[in-house]
């Protein structure tokens, strides 16, 4: 098969990237994306806390809010395949096309619903369903992309795992300078990775402070 110009122009803008699908390694084209790109994609945070493993459980509406950051993510990274080709390959296999159009007919209706209680009985049908359209890619597939475009695995993000170690830097910077400035002096983070930081540091001196 002939490479075109255009393809060797991509290659050469875009990495391939090795990932799991299924617990098969593949390689698709795919980009990182910059922190504006990242924050467009809703409000989460990459630090992972010891004291979140012991928050309560999430309901069904957080849990596919979450997902749909995490989906968003992967369709602005995936360049080829795209995230759209490999969901309607997904689907058509699962015998479930057809199922965003089902979707956004329920959407319709709950937000032209008056009656909040039934309004919120269909939101979380409608977020059930979405969930469940999320769970056709593969786990190991979701991760990859997701570490990937994030870049979550390169950054120093990740050794941040105390609440203490943040809050004790939110008292120190307090007035006198950013978090990130104290606890990324040194390692690698992204911006959005100091964003991260100086943002979630803030939330637990607030709440530190409001529970005495």
């Amino acid at each position: 098969m002939e490479i075109s110009s255009l393809d060797k122009m991509e290659a050469a803008v875009y990495p391939a990237v090795s990932v799991f699908f299924n617990k098969k390694e593949i390689i698709i084209i795919a980009k990182t994306l910059s922190s504006l790109e990242i924050q467009s994609c809703g409000d989460f945070s990459l630090i992972n806390l010891n004291t979140d493993i012991c928050n309560k459980e999430s309901d069904v509406v957080d849990i596919a809010r979450y997902a749909e950051i995490q989906h968003k993510i992967l369709k602005l990274s995936m360049i080829s395949p795209t995230y759209d080709e490999v969901e309607a390959m997904l689907l058509k296999h699962a015998g479930v096309e057809g199922f965003h159009e089902r979707m956004d007919m329920l959407k319709s209706e709950f937000v032209s619903e008056k009656d909040e209680k039934l309004k919120k009985v269909m939101e979380k049908e409608y977020a059930e369903l979405e969930l469940r359209s999320k769970f056709f890619f593969p786990n190991d597939f979701l991760i990859d992309m997701f570490t990937f475009a994030t870049q979550k695995d390169k950054s120093d993000i990740k050794l941040l795992v105390s609440e203490e170690i943040l809050l004790n830097a939110a008292i120190i910077a307090e007035n006198k300078c950013l978090v990130s400035d104290i606890l990324c002096e040194d390692g690698y983070f992204s911006s959005f990775n100091k964003m991260d930081i100086n943002k979630r540091a803030t939330i637990i001196l607030l709440e530190s402070r409001s529970k005495k």
